[in-house]
């Protein structure tokens, strides 16, 4: 069973306080923290400890301040990063303000860099208000680049070569949730490839990473960015794992995340996605939505040049396209699954339009028209817009595969059924020996 141990954060008179609950951050093997160049470091060394950061109050992010943001050594035990309330001793949001005179900001969490690994981090309840203050490209409001870089679990990967696909993957989604990100939101304007929650390579190099009820409000998304994640998301999947291992589409989650502004109307800029931006891959988009416009190549949902992407029950609300836009994604896409998808447009200078009585389907991917329509993905048949060879081929495997894993665990059930049996069968006939 694991222990857990404490650090609280909070903001009292423009100060900002740490305190280790435990007083263990004095002891070698067991040091929790330590501020360097006005970065606060965490590490976890203890795979029997969870390390709980409790920030108890709004903060505010000074030039001179005690930190400028949290930096996840590699760690192997695990970190979790909330809003806290002391008072009724649960989870609840704390805003975390980036003041107006720190610019080319990094982003508030750092877990992983380009070279260096990610670590076992959970983060939730906490609101990162950049609206003042500018985020250098390609990083997070929440979360720089390249968070939860080769963050993958060894025990899940060899389940994933010695079993079924089917058993492994329902192995692998109980035991390889080693990122999750929760009930966080940002707002701020978004830099080229990044993202209002994290940044972009997110979850490179075969990390896997869960974005839950997450929205950012940003009323500008620039090139190749997205507004929850930034451009190559997943990127490099299966590179590091070794011939045996096979990258997942759903590696990568998102659910019941936004992207809208009650102030102004967002817009994504060129080959940018409302949700995940450009070049991105391995990606699951369920229950989201982006109400905005969308510039040249970019997409309502995922950004220009991704692959292997999910897209499901997911809609846009689109207030002014480009003729070379997208809807659900950017231009020049390949190998994507689209299921029960909207998206309702609005006709300039006009009352919102209805939806149609009967469901309609555009003829291309690029459809211009002001019609409301469905992309429906059934068993062995392809999506309406989907027709490239790729894009067949990924479809029809998935329908093979279907047939295999469903066979698989009717063998395997079988063969556990007669060992059994002949088990018993043993246990009788010692009996009357």
């Amino acid at each position: 069973m694991s222990t857990q141990e404490f650090i609280t954060i909070d903001d009292s008179n423009s100060i900002i306080n740490i305190s280790n609950k435990s007083n263990k951050s004095d002891k070698s093997d067991k040091s929790y923290f330590k501020i360097q160049n006005k970065i606060l470091c965490l590490t976890n060394n203890d795979p029997n400890t969870i390390l709980n950061v409790q920030i108890i109050s709004d903060i505010e992010i000074k030039p001179n301040s005690t930190f400028q943001y949290i930096k996840i050594n590699k760690s192997v035990g695990k970190i979790t990063i909330s809003g806290w309330d002391q008072n009724t001793n649960q989870a609840t949001e704390r805003q975390i303000n980036i003041n107006n005179k720190i610019t080319t900001y990094h982003g508030f969490i750092q877990n992983g860099t380009k070279s260096e690994t990610a670590s076992n981090v959970d983060i939730e309840f906490l609101y990162i208000n950049g609206s003042n203050s500018t985020l250098s490209e390609g990083n997070g409001w929440l979360g720089s680049a390249y968070f939860g870089n080769g963050l993958s679990n060894t025990l899940s990967d060899t389940l994933s070569d010695t079993l079924s696909d089917t058993l492994s993957d329902t192995l692998s989604n109980t035991l390889s949730k080693l990122s999750n990100i929760r009930n966080c939101r940002s707002s701020g304007n978004i830099p080229s490839n990044g993202g209002g929650i994290l940044g972009s390579y997110a979850a490179a190099n075969n990390g896997i990473l869960d974005i839950y009820q997450c929205s950012a409000s940003g009323p500008i998304i620039a090139s190749n960015g997205g507004g929850i994640l930034g451009s190559n998301v997943g990127s490099n999947a299966g590179s590091n794992a070794g011939s045996n291992v096979k990258p997942k589409v759903n590696q990568i989650k998102i659910e019941e995340c936004f992207v809208s502004s009650s102030d102004t109307i967002c817009s994504i800029d060129l080959y940018g996605g409302g949700i995940i931006g450009s070049k991105c891959t391995m990606t699951s988009i369920k229950y989201c939505y982006y109400h905005g416009s969308i510039g040249n190549g970019s997409g309502g949902i995922v950004g220009a040049n991704s692959s292997y992407i999910v897209v499901e029950k997911s809609y846009i609300y689109l207030m002014k396209t480009k003729s070379s836009s997208g809807k659900i994604f950017g231009q020049s896409y390949d190998a994507a699954k689209f299921i029960d998808n909207y998206v309702i447009t609005q006709k300039e200078n006009t009352n919102d339009e209805k939806w149609p009585s009967v469901t309609e389907f555009s003829d291309t991917q690029y459809d211009t028209s002001n019609t409301p329509y469905l992309l429906k993905f059934q068993i062995s048949k392809l999506p309406i817009g989907l027709n490239t060879s790729h894009e067949r081929l990924f479809n029809q495997n998935l329908f093979i595969k279907f047939i295999i894993k469903t066979l698989i665990i009717y063998i395997t059930l079988v063969i556990l059924g007669l060992i059994i049996i002949g088990l018993i069968i043993l246990s009788i006939i010692k009996l009357f020996k």
